[in-house]
């Protein structure tokens, strides 16, 4: 709708400039449906999961956006507000983004508040339609991650490490990737402080190098 629109009398109109104006009409979008909504327990501080759930099933059946609610539209779409979340921080520095965004203005602020709220209010909805129990499944994920990266074993590894060991679920590999892999393997064996797990982890990623 947006890019037809801006298509109307021949108008040339750069990217920059239709983020920028497709984030306006969002933020107007949201204030004309805040309008027309009663309001429930808005003013609370903490909103939890089934609180997101509750809202955005009402937000789409009033809608009759339901229909297009499929798992598959929904992570798309998700994918895309993670998309314009990534835009915020583009082609910034470390030195511009520092923890807790002290130096940030009020309006860059709420825009970034905007666009983390449609990221998880996306991902809410994708795991209802999914039949998941985001609760459930949190609570067990941060258990997995507990017994599998004990804290010690992890002061004295590479942080990269993880990021590549990551890769090795998705069983998508190229020739840069395998390389990558295999200097990680070997750093990992000679790092002085490396913890037993991540010796076999290492075997493990040799393994999984060698194979592709």
């Amino acid at each position: 709708f947006l890019d037809r629109s801006l298509l109307m009398g021949g108008a040339r109109i750069d990217k920059a400039q239709r983020r920028k104006l497709r984030n306006k009409l969002k933020r107007r979008l949201r204030q004309i449906s805040g309008k027309n909504e009663t309001s429930e327990s808005d003013d609370v501080a903490d909103i939890s999961l089934n609180y997101i759930k509750g809202r955005a099933e009402r937000f789409a059946t009033e809608r009759d956006w339901s229909k297009f609610h499929t798992p598959r539209n929904l992570a798309l779409a998700l994918v895309g507000e993670i998309g314009e979340l990534s835009e915020i921080f583009q082609w910034k520095g470390d030195d511009e983004c520092p923890p807790g965004l002290g130096n940030w203005n009020p309006k860059d602020l709420e825009h970034l508040g905007e666009e983390l709220s449609d990221c998880i209010i996306y991902l809410v909805r994708l795991a209802d339609r999914c039949s998941v129990d985001l609760s459930r499944a949190i609570r067990r994920k941060f258990d997995l991650n507990a017994k599998k990266v004990r804290c010690q074993a992890a002061l004295h590894s590479p942080p990269i490490f993880f990021v590549f060991y990551g890769m090795l679920n998705t069983r998508v590999f190229s020739v840069s990737s395998s390389i990558l892999l295999k200097n990680v393997a070997a750093l990992l064996r000679n790092t002085p402080h490396t913890r037993p797990n991540e010796a076999s982890m290492a075997r493990h990623l040799q393994l999984k190098v060698s194979a592709s």
